[in-house]
């Protein structure tokens, strides 16, 4: 077993094995090594059939995990020496786990806990990521002792080394693995990990690659007050890390502010001091403007596209409580710039969010409907293109009966170009418009009875 979760192609069945005991799917870029991946095909999705959970495949899971936290040291520690420990094996904490003892000679185990070197290496990281996420779903039980392991020997700082970042982020497969435990781990572990190795380090780990782990922490947190501290400190620097290209410790800040329900309104205001905006309501397109180019990364600095960071920092924004600012914004632009964000791979979400966010009420809404006055003769450009027609289904379904006829009118007129184009002839059959070229009065009919539909589908969807 030791031989198969450091090689790097037979630590692939091991991934796959823990999944298909534990009934658990994971992510492809944990259940593959870093060399697997970039052979593979960019588009796969990493879907794999998974055994249904058995009270058998759960005890080879509960024996795995009980056996790698008991492996003895094996070469290849990167840095200083790992003591051993003398435990009780039926006294410890780890004979409650379910491991039955084959070692009845023998009372007294000599053990190394967990070596670093299963972090520290990219195939055994890769299986300790995936033990960790099917643990998670499966047995949780025993979730908590791996990490206390994992963060007793491979994560805490050493001695010595405290004007220097601690090793995890010197290393990408333990920082990696480090991010996995954090996202799934307790609240007490998340608050030994902050303490110890992040906590007044956080901009110098947001210059180097540690920022991944950084936005795993912020990502993580479950408390206001701790979260306040982070941002806090985080809170001086956010000009240089929109400036600079570094979007994604933003984003994750937006979405833990959104999570929690604090710092919202200091978070818009920063923003709106970014994008020179000079209406303090955001009466003006210069917020989303700005927004919606934001750069995940440095290295995709220099363009002037929508992001998909910038759009979910929209998205997010949108479902704060109060986000009348960023409504005021959208609401603001030209008609052929509102067009472009419908029609955008990334954009396009942004008009679900704004249909579907519990924050923004039915006043917001009818403005929106009003606003698709101004997009008059640019209805079917917007519904033959394939993100477009998804942001038509949005502006469809808030639309009273009355828009929707106008807008179904100025389709029928085009109806040759639409009708003859994949996406634009899902539209006209989706909404019946050849019913109301013929007649308009059995259509409006049709349509109350769809929204009816839907209607009663959201209520059923929402009884618990």
């Amino acid at each position: 077993m030791e031989e198969f979760v450091n090689d790097t192609y037979a630590s692939y069945v091991v991934r796959t094995m823990l999944q298909c005991v534990s009934g658990v799917t994971v992510m492809a870029d944990i259940s593959k090594s870093k060399k697997s991946r970039d052979q593979s095909d960019e588009n796969g999705d990493g879907q794999r059939g998974i055994m249904a959970r058995d009270k058998a495949f759960l005890e080879v899971l509960r024996e795995f995990t009980n056996r790698i936290m008991l492996w003895p040291q094996f070469g290849g520690i990167p840095s200083g020496s790992l003591g051993t420990l003398e435990v009780d094996f039926h006294n410890s904490k780890l004979g409650l786990l379910g491991q039955e003892s084959q070692m009845s000679n023998c009372s007294v185990l000599r053990l190394n806990t967990l070596s670093p070197y299963l972090a520290y290496n990219e195939a055994s990281a890769a299986t300790v990521q995936t033990l960790i996420l099917v643990l998670n779903g499966s047995l949780g039980k025993l979730l908590p002792p791996l990490l206390d392991l994992l963060y007793s020997n491979c994560f805490s700082q050493e001695e010595g080394t405290e004007n220097t970042l601690p090793y995890v982020f010197q290393d990408n497969c333990a920082q990696r693995t480090l991010e996995v435990a954090l996202s799934v781990g307790s609240s007490t572990f998340y608050d030994k990990a902050y303490e110890r190795l992040f906590k007044g380090r956080l901009v110098d780990l947001c210059e180097t690659e540690a920022k991944f782990a950084v936005i795993s922490l912020i990502g993580g947190c479950k408390d206001k007050e701790k979260f306040s501290e982070i941002y806090e400190e985080l809170e001086p620097n956010f000009k240089r890390f929109l400036t600079e290209g570094e979007g994604g410790i933003m984003l994750a800040i937006a979405k833990a502010s959104q999570k929690l329900v604090t710092k919202q309104g200091n978070f818009l205001s920063k923003l709106l001091e970014f994008s020179s905006c000079t209406d303090p309501e955001g009466n003006n397109p210069c917020l989303i403007q700005s927004v919606l180019r934001i750069q995940a990364s440095k290295f995709s600095k220099g363009s002037n596209k929508i992001t998909d960071a910038g759009s979910q920092m929209v998205q997010t924004l949108l479902r704060f409580n109060k986000p009348i600012k960023m409504i005021n914004s959208m609401l603001s632009l030209p008609a052929n710039e509102l067009r472009d964000l419908f029609c955008d791979p990334c954009g396009s979400y942004v008009m679900d969010t704004f249909v579907s966010s519990p924050s923004i009420g039915e006043k917001s809404r009818d403005r929106l409907r009003n606003k698709l006055k101004t997009l008059k003769g640019r209805i079917c450009r917007t519904s033959v293109i394939r993100n477009g027609s998804r942001a038509f289904d949005s502006l469809w379904a808030v639309s009273d009966i009355k828009t929707k006829a106008t807008i179904g009118q100025e389709l029928l007129v085009k109806e040759a170009a639409a009708s003859g184009n994949q996406w634009g002839s899902i539209i006209f059959a989706k909404h019946g418009l050849s019913l109301l070229r013929k007649r308009k009065s059995d259509w409006e009919a049709f349509q109350g009875q769809e929204t009816n539909k839907r209607k009663l589908f959201k209520e059923f969807l929402s009884v618990p």
